[in-house]
């Protein structure tokens, strides 16, 4: 189990289980608020704390009956759709359908009737606490024992101000609901923006086409597979358009014995493996004198994209070394000989040049090697002279820019008719799987925040309309000394979008910092990530929220002014 993976899974499920707590606490504050009076007289016929806290649980027990099967009714369905696209980012293939596991429903089940019922402890302590007596004068603001002279002109802005600010518990559940779900947009965009095209390209294929055995392609494996036979070669490079072939051959010689004017920088090499990887120490003491050497013959083209001068390289061959936590080790030094016993007789090469191995690229690689090995490099006709015309492991195809499709369909269908056994990566097909990765991670990073924002509206929505009304007959006392209803629409206005201003500002600065941690959890192992961020969906999205936080609260004022003042004033 790979522990990035389990970081980002509990990462999910404690996303979902504070957006869930958050809207499920705010409904059960409002709820519990609302019937304060009630408890207060249940509380004055002999009603206990605790019976009333057991009323308030059975309440989110009733109503969990009921949403908990809907959930997951619903829940099934999105997950048949989002499995698909989640096996895309682990690089699994779906063998068949999806499947529905009974322990996934009852982990799903039990997982949300204990985020209901942590919500809800706190609104059922309040309900059990509050003295009878008090009941009958409950509010929720906090009240202040300090009093201050208003010296400053009360305005629709200073009045919504100080409605949004009297109530701080409720502010930030609203502020944090609304936020997360911009929060986790950003997050999904600066992930799939983070992803570099060049460097998933390079890692693949270092030219437009590459053509090998299947087995160089199979995941895990440690075979090249038989290579590329003469004729197949032969039938591309006829075809038009072909601007540049390269053959790169491949021969592992396994346990050689290590020289004895190497031997120091072979245990050098092997106390670098150790320290680097303390856990792999009895497989690197395996090894007593011993070494693997990967050969590879290359061509010219890739010889000046590794850095490799190719007239020099003719003369001789270039050794590996790496670079493991700072310290520069190979087993090989330059005008170092190396003895190697070959199809036409031993030969005695010499090191003409050193080479980093992370410089040469995977994708002309044989996909496997030996941590306590050495790589050699020498050119494709060195490579034939010593081991004769073997048939070479991958050959690299270039081709002119308006005649790549058509040869990728005509490649395409060769190997379906006349060499079953051969497989071909290209960048265009590179550039799909990228394109289809970044989609995977807005797809469901997207259908996260649509769920997180739909949890932080409804939370709004609800609380502004439970608050406005709470507060009918306070608004109703005002227009009776003299505020006009144009007034009371303009603080309502101001007071919805003061929670937009509070919320885009948590967005764009703590947020900011909590998308540069998410976008790394949720992306930062895989190996073509590039971390970059972005703010520009939540701007984007602000003007949404602003028009939607400022328009509810003017929405329920209207439906509320159907009453009379005198009957508004006469709530008590």
């Amino acid at each position: 189990i790979d522990p990035a993976m389990i970081a980002i899974t509990v990462f999910v499920l404690a996303l979902i289980m504070l957006s869930g707590y958050l809207i499920i606490y705010s409904v059960f504050a409002i709820s519990v608020n609302a019937d304060i009076r009630f408890y207060g007289l249940l509380k004055t016929i002999g009603t206990t704390g605790k019976q009333i806290r057991a009323l308030v649980r059975g309440q989110a027990l009733v109503l969990s009956a009921i949403g908990i099967p809907i959930g997951l009714t619903i829940g099934t369905f999105t997950g048949l759709f989002l499995a698909p696209l989640a096996s895309n980012i682990l690089d699994y293939e779906l063998g068949g359908s999806a499947n529905v596991n009974p322990l996934v429903f009852l982990f799903s089940a039990l997982f949300s009737l204990f985020t209901v019922f942590v919500s809800c402890r706190k609104p059922a302590g309040i309900a059990s606490k509050v003295p009878s007596i008090e009941a009958a004068k409950y509010n929720t603001a906090t009240v202040r024992t300090k009093k201050r002279k208003a010296t400053r002109k009360i305005t629709p802005i200073s009045f919504a101000w100080a409605n949004i600010t009297r109530e701080k518990k409720k502010l930030f559940t609203i502020v944090l609901s609304l936020s997360l779900s911009l929060i986790l947009l950003n997050s999904a965009f600066s992930a799939s923006g983070s992803f570099d095209l060049n460097e998933y390209v390079r890692e693949s294929v270092v030219s437009d086409f590459a053509l090998a055995d299947s087995m160089l392609y199979t995941p895990s494996a440690v075979e090249v597979g038989d290579g590329i036979p003469a004729s197949v070669s032969k039938d591309i490079a006829a075809q038009p358009g072909i601007s540049n072939m390269e053959n790169i051959y491949f021969r592992n010689e396994d346990n050689l014995s290590v020289p004895p004017e190497n031997k120091k920088n072979f245990e050098e090499l092997k106390a670098a493996l150790i320290k680097a990887i303390p856990q792999r120490e009895s497989y690197f003491n395996e090894y007593e004198n011993r070494f693997d050497l990967q050969i590879y013959g290359i061509g010219e083209q890739l010889a000046e994209q590794i850095g490799i001068d190719y007239d020099k390289l003719n003369d001789g061959v270039y050794a590996a070394y790496s670079d493991i936590e700072g310290e520069r080790v190979g087993i090989h030094n330059v005008g170092d000989t190396i003895h190697l016993t070959t199809d036409s007789g031993d030969k005695d090469l010499t090191v003409v040049g050193l080479f980093q191995n992370e410089d040469y690229p995977y994708a002309a690689s044989a996909r496997y090697s030996s941590l306590l090995g050495d790589t050699l490099l020498m050119t494709d006709k060195q490579f034939t002279r010593l081991y004769g015309e073997v048939q070479p492991m991958q050959v690299n195809i270039n081709v002119v820019a308006d005649k790549i499709e058509a040869f990728e369909v005509w490649l395409n269908d060769y190997i379906e008719k006349n060499a079953p056994a051969l497989s071909f990566v290209s960048r265009n097909k590179l550039k799909g799987e990228f394109e289809g990765i970044q989609r995977t991670y807005l797809g469901i990073g997207g259908a996260l925040s649509l769920v997180l924002a739909l949890i932080g509206i409804l939370n709004f929505v609800n609380a502004m309309v439970t608050s406005i009304f709470a507060r009918r007959r306070e608004f109703a006392m005002l227009q009776s000394v003299g505020m006009t209803g144009r007034q009371l629409k303009r603080t309502l206005f101001f007071e919805g979008g003061g929670y937009t201003l509070l919320t885009a500002i948590f967005t764009l600065t703590i947020g900011f910092g909590l998308t540069y941690l998410i976008t790394g959890l949720i992306a930062g192992q895989v190996w073509f990530f590039r971390q970059s961020l972005t703010l520009l969906p939540a701007i984007i999205c602000l003007p949404l929220l602003l028009l939607l936080c400022a328009t509810v609260p003017v929405i329920c004022y209207s439906k509320l002014i159907r009453e009379s003042l005198v009957e508004r004033l006469r709530v008590e």
